[in-house]
């Protein structure tokens, strides 16, 4: 099977257009004059005439009975959040080997390592590309807007996020180089073995019960070793180039924070607006000769989207915030033309609500079926399932579910390159368990008493292939 195009009785999977996409966030027209269709539904699909070397992967087994809907295939060849920190590196003329391979050449700005001496990356976490799109429309970010339009030789294209398409995966990507399939960090909660089973990845501790597992003096593997991985900021410190990370004051001395930025000198904000002074104080930092890496997050978008909606109010005032932000930052950093800024997110969002919500817990008959209750994140489940039980779960799921799920064998959503390409990590099979279910539409998965703390209806939501979820900006300038 080719993989290309549309499948039969199935979702069309598209893969991210091989241009310069400026268009896509301004909606001008393309230089070759012709008129595109609103941006936000041009989700090419696979075609015959890809640049050599290109081999698109065969996703016939994402087949659901309902309607054909668009998903958006992560990529990791190129075109994706997974290769930022390879290019990265041949900015900072670090060595990148074991990782995903740089940005592809029609997606990045052409400058020469030579000319960079500091790299300032931004990350806004859950700034979608249609999310941004609006708040443009609607005149909210004039600063975002005129580094879109080009300005300060900015340049801006689309990538696709990992899967899932959450923070956990993401930011791991970003902070390694490496696909979710070869971190193992794949999701909010994930089934550690090595720890004793579902684990908030973010304190490193049980889903159902506070705090930590290693709370008591208890001795057991961190997420380091879970992940066994360098850091971009290590790859960085070994190489001689200074890497700064500028993230709120709350996370300091938390397990997945103290991974993250393993390597990094940590600049702790307990305010969003303290974000350009810390920006200059590490610029300040810095000896004429020595090359940096700033590394900023800034999360307040994604609790707007997910308790007002991505296309809320809040949201929007939410962005008009960030952008103030970033004036900021432009102000305060020297110009000369060293200074490369880029601007990303992890992820998007789709508008949910409460008619939406799939609780695990009114179905105790499949529940009863598991090991535990469903793991990963509000997108997409991964169902460790008791021995013998496989043929059972799934014929459930597809007679009483069917109409709002789809179930795959996690081995091949593995084998079809959603999770990344082969050097897998050697836990993977272990922590996505038997099945995988993902939602049709916009529907969250919940498991009330699962957790600790209410359940409560998100009005946005991400971590599975739509593409509100899947497509971020890349947006770059000099300074």
């Amino acid at each position: 099977m080719s993989g290309r195009g549309p499948l039969a009785g199935g979702p069309r999977l598209v893969r991210p257009r091989r241009i310069r996409h400026r268009a896509s966030l301004t909606g001008r027209a393309p230089q070759n004059g012709r008129s595109d269709p609103d941006p936000l539904i041009l989700f090419e699909p696979l075609r015959p005439d890809r640049p050599v070397g290109y081999t698109p992967r065969p996703m016939s087994i994402l087949r659901p009975n309902g309607p054909i809907t668009t998903r958006v295939a992560p990529d990791y060849d190129g075109f994706g959040l997974g290769n930022i920190p390879a290019w990265l590196c041949e900015i900072a003329e670090v060595p990148w080997d074991g990782m995903l391979p740089p940005l592809a050449a029609t997606v990045r700005p052409v400058w020469k390592a030579s000319e960079i001496r500091t790299v300032i990356v931004f990350l806004a976490d859950a700034m979608g590309e249609r999310m941004l799109l609006e708040g443009l429309k609607a005149g909210r970010a004039p600063c975002l807007a005129s580094l879109v339009a080009g300005e300060r030789s900015g340049w801006t294209t689309r990538l696709t996020s990992v899967f899932p398409s959450s923070t956990v995966p993401a930011l791991t990507t970003l902070a390694t180089g490496a696909p979710p399939g070869q971190h193992g960090l794949l999701g909010w909660v994930t089934h550690f073995e090595e720890l004793g089973g579902p684990t908030e990845v973010v304190r490193c501790g049980p889903r159902d019960r506070p705090g930590s597992w290693s709370d008591g003096g208890a001795v057991v593997p961190s997420l380091d070793d879970l992940m066994g991985l360098s850091t971009i900021h290590q790859r960085f410190s070994r190489s001689g180039v200074a890497t700064c990370a500028v993230a709120p004051a709350w996370y300091v001395g938390t397990p997945f924070t103290t991974m993250l930025y393993r390597g990094a000198h940590y600049h702790p904000y307990d305010h969003v607006d303290a974000i350009p002074d810390l920006v200059l104080a590490a610029l300040r930092s810095q000896s004429r000769r020595d090359r940096l890496l700033v590394y900023v997050y800034h999360p307040p978008l994604d609790h707007a989207a997910h308790t007002r909606g991505p296309y809320s109010e809040e949201f929007g005032q939410s962005l008009a915030e960030l952008d103030t932000i970033l004036g900021r930052v432009l102000s305060v950093v020297p110009e000369g033309g060293k200074t490369l800024l880029a601007i990303i997110a992890d992820h998007g969002h789709i508008s949910t609500d409460a008619t939406r919500l799939m609780d695990f817990a009114s179905h105790p008959e499949l529940l009863g079926l598991l090991v535990h209750a469903p793991t990963g994140e509000r997108r997409v489940a991964y169902l460790h399932i008791k021995p013998g039980q496989v043929e059972a779960v799934s014929a459930y799921v597809t007679e009483r579910l069917g109409g709002d799920l789809e179930v795959h064998p996690a081995a091949d959503l593995v084998r079809s390159g959603l999770f990344g390409p082969v050097n897998h990590h050697p836990g993977l099979a272990a922590r996505i368990g038997q099945l995988v279910l993902l939602p049709r539409g916009n529907q969250q998965l919940v498991c009330t008493g699962a957790g600790i703390g209410p359940t409560l209806c998100h009005l946005g939501d991400h971590g599975a292939l739509m593409p509100e979820e899947m497509w971020v900006p890349l947006i770059t300038c000099r300074i």
